[in-house]
């Protein structure tokens, strides 16, 4: 028998094979990205939120800290904070959980479009995308319109790669919206710079052989770019964000190179050697520019690991054709009998079957998901707040950055903070410093409490800070459990009804936002 030749008594590929093993996928990605954990930063996005839709000011004084001393906040995520306000408004945790989810499920939906439909090419760019996005769509956070965003900025060069120039005026509205949404704009800048000097040097070397001219895709780039400018701090707002992007955050995870010995750097190796494997076998054409920038995106992730899922957009828009491609030459290798569309028609329509049945309990099993944003408990000093919300204690609180949202959805307005999640966009550099001093135990780790200004202290119990003040003069240790201790300044009215207040002891987990904060 011949490679091309059909055995006897089969049947052509079902479509219902391919439309059950499609459906188990979506079913298993609904299942996977509707998995929700609450991050330290969603309290703060649906306050913040809030109370700008409250106030119907983007551009305003700060009201949660007192060491900023009223400064103007520079909140470049304030449009996606709107929305998040609004869809909790109308919808409670289940609507944020909707939005995480859909704007996940959008993205896959669209490299399936983008890649010609369902086939084995398309499952395995689809799995790679997939296991690269997963863990930064664990949480509800604005950078998950970057990620969107981004994509469909690819979606419009390639396009235009292939001679689509109309579509690419559709990219200054897209970032005067992503300007707005949040700061991953920047990389969708780069992308455009990089992607307009592949072709400026193009031209400039072999004028006859500019594909596409540069009057197709020269002006709505530029306009783009100025695009970005649309926003409540104008021009001001991109050098921000470039020296906040380029300076150095060695706390913050996400912000150090990815880890190529890591399981999540192994999947990143996977998708990179995935993506090399089919272009240098591809019989598609490779434009140098759509090189260029997948390169770009290949080196980011070694900036920054949170640049990975823009990585492996790049890999399924600009390689995506190429990896098909490779399938389908390595699915002609297989022998006949061992293809599995070319097996007997029952045996499809079982597996098939198979597939529905997997695809109805995967979405089962997912509805859960949708009633409950997990907190889990250990993670967040739910017990001190609880007893800062009952005595109604007003002031001055020192607590570090991850828990400081948390408490600004909790306790403000009566107590303000000294650190959150926000850092460069309202806190200076002396003040996060100083912050940072305290709650490690180094240098003058006492310069914060000098002044007067503090009336609280809930620190954590892994910082050094946690045991310096129980030796501190003039502090007392209200409350501690096993994540936080709670302290609070001898005399002050906050020592006073904090002192006639107690609250039973709580696990500190559950459904986020749990508690309601005080009107």
């Amino acid at each position: 028998m011949t490679r091309q030749s059909v055995p006897t008594g089969s049947a052509r590929p079902s479509s219902w094979l391919r439309r059950g093993s499609a459906g188990l996928a979506a079913a298993l990605c609904l299942y996977l990205f509707s998995l929700t954990i609450a991050d330290p930063d969603l309290w703060g996005h649906v306050k913040f939120g809030q109370d700008l839709l409250a106030t119907g000011e983007i551009v305003r004084p700060d009201p949660y800290s007192f060491l900023t001393g009223g400064q103007p906040w520079i909140n470049h995520e304030w449009l996606a904070e709107a929305v998040f306000a609004e869809v909790f408004a109308r919808l409670g945790a289940p609507g944020l959980v909707a939005l995480k989810t859909g704007v996940a499920l959008l993205i896959l939906g669209l490299l399936v479009r983008h890649l010609g439909g369902w086939g084995a090419g398309q499952a395995v760019v689809l799995l790679g995308t997939a296991g690269m996005l997963l863990p930064w769509f664990a949480s509800i956070r604005p950078q998950m319109f970057s990620y969107l965003c981004f994509l469909l900025l690819l979606l419009l060069i390639h396009g235009a790669e292939r001679g689509r120039t109309r579509p690419l005026w559709l990219a200054p509205a897209l970032f005067a919206a992503w300007a707005n949404l949040h700061g991953g704009v920047l990389a969708g800048m780069a992308m455009l710079a990089i992607w307009i000097l592949a072709h400026l040097l193009g031209a400039s070397l072999r004028p006859d052989l500019a594909d596409p001219p540069l009057g197709g895709i020269g002006p709505p780039v530029l306009v783009s770019l100025s695009a970005t400018a649309l926003n409540p701090h104008g021009v001001w707002l991109l050098t921000f964000l470039v020296r906040t992007a380029t300076g150095p955050r060695p706390d913050i995870a996400e912000w150090t190179p990815i880890d190529l010995m890591s399981p999540y750097g192994a999947v990143y190796l996977a998708v990179a050697a995935t993506a090399g494997a089919s272009l240098l076998r591809t019989r598609r054409p490779r434009r140098t520019a759509s090189m260029l920038l997948l390169a770009s995106a290949a080196l980011s992730p070694f900036l920054a690991v949170r640049h990975a899922p823009l990585f492996c957009l790049a890999v399924a828009v600009l390689a995506g054709e190429h990896i098909v491609d490779g399938c389908a030459q390595a699915a002609r290798d297989v022998p006949c009998r061992l293809r599995p569309s070319l097996a007997p028609a029952p045996l499809q329509s079982g597996v098939a079957g198979a597939c529905a049945l997997a695809a109805l309990i995967l979405l089962a099993l997912s509805l859960p998901h949708f009633r409950c944003v997990r907190v889990r408990a250990g993670d967040f000093p739910a017990e001190s707040i609880a007893l800062l919300r009952r005595s109604g204690a007003r002031g001055s609180l020192a607590i570090h950055f991850d828990w400081g949202e948390y408490a600004i959805w909790h306790l403000s307005p009566l107590i303000k903070v000294s650190d959150d999640g926000r850092r460069e966009t309202v806190y200076p550099d002396r003040v996060r410093e100083l912050s940072d001093r305290f709650l490690r135990g180094t240098g003058r780790w006492d310069e914060l409490l000098a002044d007067g200004r503090v009336d609280m202290v809930l620190v954590s119990k892994k910082f050094p800070a946690s045991n310096l003040m129980k030796r501190a003069p003039g502090w007392r240790l209200v409350h501690e459990d096993a994540a936080s201790a709670l302290f609070v300044r001898e005399g002050s009215s906050a020592a006073v009804r904090l002192g006639s207040t107690s609250i039973p002891p709580g696990p500190g987990g559950g459904c986020w936002p749990g508690d309601e904060p005080p009107s």
